[in-house]
């Protein structure tokens, strides 16, 4: 098991204000929601904040259902990756498991998109939100999409 080597304190009080009280609707109309972190749903992340002694949050990347993602630098690689941190519900261990069952089933993975390292991290009432380390690529493919002209993104629906 996996700890977070930041302290209890919240993240505003570390931190400080960013956002203007102005722009706070602006905010929460662009985030997850916040009573999945009071519900032990997602697990809370600061910038700046190490996991397990290895990966320093840089930059929140998005956030589904089950899971939030997050731009980190690998401190013992020099590298900058993403980091899918999962809820502990079962829809979030469904896709771990797809992954590991199409790693195992397929003879090359070299075109899939698949985790390098996995590990967990303590939630609420003795839970666990398992984390998923994968190569930082690039944009979402719906950022991506959003800059290709209206006409080729309906060539490519077809």
């Amino acid at each position: 098991m996996a700890t977070s080597s930041s302290n209890n304190a919240d993240c505003a009080s570390v931190w400080g204000d960013f956002v203007s009280s102005d722009d706070e609707g602006d905010v929460e109309d662009a985030s997850e929601p916040s009573e999945r972190y009071n519900e032990g749903l997602y697990y809370p992340i600061c910038i700046g904040e190490i996991l397990i002694d290895r990966y320093r949050i840089e930059y929140k990347l998005g956030h589904g259902g089950f899971l939030t993602v997050w731009m980190a630098h690998d401190i013992f690689s020099d590298k900058d990756i993403a980091l899918k941190v999962l809820t502990p519900r079962h829809s979030a261990k469904q896709e771990f498991a797809a992954q590991n069952m199409i790693a195992n089933a397929m003879q090359d993975t070299s075109r899939l998109l698949l985790y390098q390292r996995t590990f967990l991290l303590p939630g609420a009432s003795h839970t666990y939100h398992r984390v998923l380390v994968f190569p930082l690529l690039g944009p979402s493919l719906y950022i991506y999409a959003s800059y290709m002209p209206t006409a080729s993104r309906r060539l490519s629906a077809k």
